[in-house]
């Protein structure tokens, strides 16, 4: 998989648990329970930590792009 496929996907990861996070805080107030609220949040959690996961998987593929670039040009 080319390298910047992690780096859309790390974007849509953090842009939706951003809007898990806000959704889960925005309804703390509501007729839900805190079960849905702490369920709601955990993913905002789980899809940050997935899209930092995938930041750092691109950071590997392009350093590993690099060196294959510099053995060609030997």
């Amino acid at each position: 998989m080319p390298a910047r496929v992690h780096l859309w996907g790390a974007a849509v990861y953090i842009v939706a648990s951003f809007v898990l996070a806000y959704v889960g805080l925005s309804h703390l107030g509501a007729s839900t329970t805190n079960g849905q609220v702490a369920t709601t949040i955990g993913l905002a959690v789980i899809g940050f930590s997935k899209g930092l996961h995938s930041i750092s998987r691109y950071a590997e593929l392009k350093k590993i792009e690099n060196e294959k670039s510099l053995y060609r040009d030997l």
